[in-house]
């Protein structure tokens, strides 16, 4: 049985990813797309997290979007991390985080989106996988500032996949 949050929005993915064409489908509510998931196999609590933390993504990006914009060239802070991160955010995904902050693919407050997600995992210890898939959905979910079609497109989709 499937077990992990991460698992359960990369199959979200995977079979959105291999059913582009039927986006245009109407959108299916949450009940049959969460028995599909359990039918797949995923546990009914680790589903209903997933749906939390997607949910959570959601209210995360709603507050980047209406939140005042930082000039990049303003976006220089420095992220000190709490002990709870600390003990559940690996260094090695600490480190990728910061780099990706540098570099500039993630600006202050989408770095922060990324751990409050990180933290929302639920997991012992996240590790750099996970928090990879972590980083490409908040990007992903900035990008599309409309976080209901990425919603609707992953329910659509996931209901067409048998």
């Amino acid at each position: 049985m499937k077990q992990n949050i991460v698992e359960v929005i990369v199959y979200l993915l995977e079979a959105a990813a291999s059913q582009v064409d039927d986006v245009g489908e109407s959108f299916a509510d949450q009940a049959i797309v969460k028995q599909k998931l359990e039918e797949a196999g995923f546990a009914r609590d680790v589903v209903s997290s997933a749906f939390d933390w997607l949910r959570e993504l959601i209210e995360q990006q709603c507050w980047y979007a209406t939140s005042e914009n930082i000039n990049a060239s303003d976006n220089k802070t420095m992220r000190i991390f709490s002990p709870e991160e600390t003990a559940r955010i690996s260094l090695e995904v600490r480190n990728f985080i910061l780099s990706l902050e540098y570099v500039g693919i993630l600006d202050t407050k989408m770095r922060e989106i990324v751990i409050t997600q990180l933290m929302q995992l639920n997991q012992r210890l996240v590790e750099i996988l996970e928090a990879k898939w972590v980083v490409l959905l908040v990007l992903m979910s900035k990008a599309n500032r409309n976080i209901k079609d990425i919603r609707g497109y992953l329910l659509a989709t996931m209901t067409s996949a048998t």
